[in-house]
Parts: structure tokens; C-alpha cells; sequence
């Protein structure tokens, strides 16, 4: 794991190219201090882990301080952001959101949600005000962009990619259709990730072979739980015994289980 000071121009310039991106981070902390840099990776995965990992110089225990309530307020801008069904927020509306106590760390948890790329940030201008709005990034095409991948946006006979998610915006299941409406419908009945899934994306590609091309890279990269066909793996099972452990419904675990 890289460090660096901050205040240390030498130290600065040996943090990696690739990694550069990271230094914007230095901004949003509260004291002076130092940053540890991990991969973009897990960065994306848990963004207040990046944050969490300042140590203050002053003596403070910024882990079990600073970084429970950075993660906390993250945690309120996610949610805030996820009852505006993909639409924009201004900066405040987010602000207000977050309890008085704990706005003192909202710049830094937008900072890392949006430097991470979870939450877009869109410039406005309001009545000659020059200003921020913001709204969570799609999943999908966070997804699609990672893998290189290019739906289509115009076009006839187009084939849908579908990406069901839960509550928390993990990835349950990825499937093609040449009928979405009634695959859906079919999923709603027969599958037994149905009561977990919360909300679906869908992005369409000109041909079957291209959607069943980046079907199979959505899933060997992403590894949603429920899908089997490119992702039966021990690693994929354990965790979903333990997403279905975790949510109380052990009797899936019976090999009945319908993971399609």
C-alpha cells in the first residue's frame, strides 16, 4: 500500500499515473494528513474506505472517529439520491438530508462519492449562480462502460441486456430476452431472487450475439449472485449462501433453488 504526505511535493510525485486521480482527494479532508491509496477497485466498492484511511496528525483516532460518521453520511447521500429514482439533486437538498450533526462531513463524503464515480456531479447555473447538482450513478452503465461494452441507443430489432438489483444496489442477476416484458413477468413468479430485486436497468444491443457476448462479460466480471451459467464457481456459492443467510431465508439454500 502506497503512502504519502500531502504537504511533501517529493512524496506526491511518486504516487503512480494511474493513481493521480486520488490526490483530489486530499481537499476533502477535515485535518491535515495523510492518505493511503488504495486501487481504484476498492475504492468504487467501498468509497469511505479511501477517507477512513486519513490519520490525522494531531493525535486523533481517525478510524474509529472520523470514519464512522464520513461512512454514515455517505450512507444518507446514497439513499437521499436513490429516492430521487435517478433524477438530480442540488447540493443542498443533499446537505439538508444529513442530521446537523454530522454536516461537518458531508463535503467529504460527496467527495468520495463522486471522485469514486458512484454519484455524478452535473455544473448548473440558477439565476447567474454557478453551482452542483447530483444524482447516483447508473449501474448499468457503470457496468457496460468498465467492460468496454457499446449498447445501442437508436435502432430496430434490438435486443435487451437486463441487470436486476437490490435494495442496496447489488447485482442479483444479468440475463437476454427477446421478450422483456414476458421474461420479466416469468422471473416475478419462478425466481427465488424475485423477493430481493428492487429495481432492473436495461441496455439494448443491435444483435443477439452481441447481448449474449456482453451477458457473458457482465457476469464473469461482476459476478451477480444468482446467475449459474459463467459463474459456477465455489467463490460464487459461498456467497450466496451467505446473501441468503444474511436475509434470512436459508430455505433457498436448498438445491431446488431457482437461481435463473
Amino acid at each position: 500500500m502506497t503512502r504519502f504526505s500531502a504537504d511533501d511535493p517529493a512524496s506526491v510525485q511518486q504516487v503512480p499515473d494511474s493513481q493521480r486521480w486520488l490526490l483530489d482527494y486530499c481537499k476533502h479532508c477535515p485535518m491535515p494528513g495523510r492518505l493511503d491509496l488504495y486501487t481504484p477497485q476498492s475504492v468504487k466498492a467501498e468509497p469511505q474506505r479511501l477517507l477512513a484511511s486519513y490519520r490525522c496528525d494531531e493525535g486523533h483516532d481517525w478510524e474509529r472517529g472520523y470514519a464512522p460518521l464520513i461512512g454514515r453520511v455517505a450512507d444518507v447521500i446514497r439513499r437521499t439520491l436513490t429516492r430521487s429514482h435517478g433524477g438530480h439533486l442540488s447540493g443542498a437538498a443533499l446537505r439538508r438530508a444529513v442530521a446537523g450533526r454530522d454536516r461537518s462531513h458531508f463535503g467529504a463524503a460527496l467527495g468520495a462519492l463522486t471522485a469514486c464515480g458512484e454519484v455524478e456531479e452535473e455544473p448548473v447555473t440558477y439565476h447567474g449562480q454557478v453551482g452542483s447538482r447530483y444524482r447516483l450513478r447508473s449501474e448499468a452503465d457503470r457496468i457496460v462502460s468498465a467492460l468496454g461494452l457499446h449498447p445501442a441507443t437508436t435502432g430496430q430489432g434490438l435486443v435487451p441486456l437486463y441487470f436486476w438489483f437490490d435494495a442496496d444496489r447489488l447485482l442479483l442477476y444479468v440475463g437476454i430476452t427477446g421478450d422483456l416484458a414476458t421474461r420479466q413477468a416469468s422471473h416475478a413468479k419462478k425466481s427465488s431472487w424475485a423477493e430481493f430485486a428492487t429495481h432492473c436497468e436495461v441496455r439494448r444491443f443491435p444483435s443477439r450475439a452481441e447481448a449474449e457476448r456482453a451477458e457473458k462479460a457482465a457476469i464473469e466480471a461482476e459476478r451477480p449472485l444468482f446467475n449459474h451459467v459463467h459463474n459456477d464457481t465455489a467463490e460464487a456459492r459461498q456467497r450466496l449462501v451467505a446473501y441468503l443467510i444474511e436475509h434470512g431465508r436459508m430455505d433457498l439454500l436448498a438445491p431446488a433453488v431457482s437461481r435463473g
